[in-house]
């Protein structure tokens, strides 16, 4: 990440969306794959739509040759006639081709036919061409075509470059192609489809017609992504009936309000089959790598003839927001289990739930009427610096980012001296009628069930206006003596928050945090009035309790982690 001779190439890869998947990512994401379809792995057929390098596909000969002793000649049929990829860029392709072949030479002493016959064959499986462009017309259970290695004629490698050059020039018209004129082995589509979709902007397009009746996703919004269509390909590219898929995505598929989102959920549910969600936070480690700090979603899906199909509603499963450090990360993939949503409303979010507790007991808060909004007079915002200078009034702040804490106080007198200018990032500001009032707003913000929601229904690090207003506990939620208690437990709880304050500087700019890690027996207090008034009872304050200390200790076996609670983590050089 410092050496500045790599500094092109990795911008170069931001721009157009390039991050190259882990190994331990697609060995993962296929295996799982796998074991949702059930069939035999080697009798599959495995598509990935955007396989720049073929890092899903070598997994899949890994998986395969792994588990039981193939022959050479068993191994060549195998990655000649049943792995298949398509990439916009001609070195990715190439590069996917050697891969394989390479896994080949390593997996067999000696082969026949020659090495380039076997190359050339592979080369067959691969087009150079925009994924997006392809369709599938109509899948079914017909068995895959028997031509390959052993029963044609490889083509040459000018043949198969001025093909690869043929299908980018066809790529140019409006109209879409037919994955089978390109791959006829997989025209009904393949057993699994895999991949890592481009993390780009979707662009102009000359064929946004086409693109629009093919994909419910597809917008020409400025703000659009790629990604979205290609998870729409987990089915419009697979075998109707019985077939598995597995993707590596933003973690925006769970939590964005755009518009092409909710479509692309929307979509999702229709199509049917069991999706199943895991999601990856960005700290204390990265899935990507450090030099690749983005918050992920693993997304699979499975239809298979006994389950949900197409035309009928989707099952959802999905699972909390995964944090780990480096000492961690080789049993991250085995311990990711899924948790079904009782009722798989994803339009507006798909949560991050963990364990049925969690499931049940968020889906008994959505149906409440009645919201945090109900209690302050008036919600705004307000710069940092005023809240030192202007400190008087029945004010709640609420930091505009988080990470361990949400960062909930009241305007106070500030620091004798500053360490830098104040942070220009605003403070969501709530005016409430009376201190009385201030006090008992503070309380719901503060509890461990308003961080748990945010985790749950947020990006990991921004909070939102429209989140926090949106909390489902307002003034009705609550009889006279309850509210009497939360504000007296709020009074006593802005009271040790002061005792705590943490002065950063970051970017040139200062900002200021009062954590709550001193407050755990307020917050059991405020925490089970909330969840009495919500029908819930101590069995998920229990939860709660261990849901706060899994997000603070990501790495259970680092001592000092678990001695000395770190205070806030930024980001971005400007919050």
């Amino acid at each position: 990440m410092r050496d500045p001779a790599t500094m092109r190439a990795r911008e170069a890869k931001r721009a157009t969306g390039v991050y190259y998947t882990p190994s331990d990512v697609a060995e993962y994401i296929v295996a799982e794959a796998l074991r949702l379809h059930g069939g035999r792995p080697d009798q599959l057929s495995y598509f990935d739509p955007a396989c720049g390098s073929g890092v899903f596909l070598r997994a899949a000969f890994d998986l395969v040759t792994r588990r039981g002793d193939l022959p050479a000649v068993e191994a060549t049929r195998f990655v000649t006639e049943r792995l298949f990829g398509s990439d916009i860029d001609p070195l990715a392709i190439q590069g996917a081709c050697f891969v394989l072949l390479e896994r080949l030479f390593t997996h067999t002493e000696r082969f026949e036919p020659a090495p380039f016959s076997v190359w050339s064959c592979i080369r067959r499986n691969f087009v150079v061409t925009d994924s997006l462009r392809l369709f599938v017309p109509g899948a079914t259970t017909a068995r895959l075509p028997t031509v390959g290695l052993f029963d044609a004629t490889p083509s040459t490698p000018r043949e198969s470059e001025a093909a690869g050059a043929a299908r980018i020039g066809q790529g140019e018209a409006e109209e879409g192609m037919e994955l089978g004129n390109l791959l006829p082995a997989i025209a009904e589509g393949a057993d699994i489809i895999v991949g890592n979709p481009p993390y780009a902007p979707l662009g102009q397009r000359r064929d946004g017609a086409g693109l629009k009746d093919r994909f419910a996703s597809y917008t020409e919004a400025p703000s659009a992504d790629c990604y979205p269509l290609f998870v729409e390909m987990m089915w419009r590219f697979a075998r109707r009936g019985h077939s598995a898929a597995g993707m590596v995505v933003p973690l925006s598929i769970a939590y964005h309000s755009r518009e092409q989102l909710r479509a692309c959920r929307k979509a999702i549910v229709a199509s049917g089959g069991r999706w199943r969600f895991a999601f990856f936070d960005r700290e204390p480690h990265a899935l990507f790598g450090e030099d690749v700090k983005t918050r992920n979603a693993i997304v699979f899906r499975q239809e298979a003839a006994d389950g949900s199909c197409l035309g009928e509603p989707a099952v959802v499963e999905t699972g909390p927001m995964r944090k780990w450090s480096s000492r961690t990360r080789a049993g991250l993939f085995r311990a990711i289990d899924f948790t079904p949503l009782e009722c798989p409303r994803i339009a507006d979010g798909i949560p991050k739930l963990g364990g049925a507790i969690a499931s049940h007991a968020f889906e008994l808060l959505q149906r409440s009427l009645h919201h945090f909004s109900s209690i302050p007079r008036q919600v705004g915002s307000l710069a940092p610096a005023a809240a030192v200078e202007a400190w008087d009034g029945h004010r709640v702040l609420v930091g505009g980012t988080a990470y361990n804490f949400l960062n909930v106080f009241r305007p106070y007198p500030g620091p004798a001296t500053t360490k830098a200018p104040w942070s220009e990032s605003s403070l969501h500001c709530f005016e409430f009628a009376n201190e009385s009032d201030a006090h008992f707003g503070l309380a719901i913000l503060c509890s461990r069930v308003s961080f748990w929601l945010w985790h749950v229904e947020q990006d990991g690090f921004h909070v939102t206006r429209e989140f926090l207003t949106t909390l489902p506990f307002g003034r009705a939620s609550f009889h006279d003596r309850q509210r009497q208690e939360l504000a007296s437990l709020g009074s006593q709880m802005w009271a040790a928050l002061q005792s705590d304050p943490v002065v950063n500087v970051n970017g040139g700019r200062q900002t200021v945090a009062f954590r709550p890690y001193k407050c755990d027996e307020l917050r059991d207090a405020i925490d089970a009035v909330l969840l009495a008034s919500a029908g819930l009872d101590s069995q998920f304050l229990r939860y709660l309790q261990q849901f706060v200390r899994s997000v603070i200790n990501a790495d259970m076996t680092d001592i000092r982690g678990q001695t000395a609670v770190s205070g806030t983590v930024t980001e971005d050089a400007d919050t």
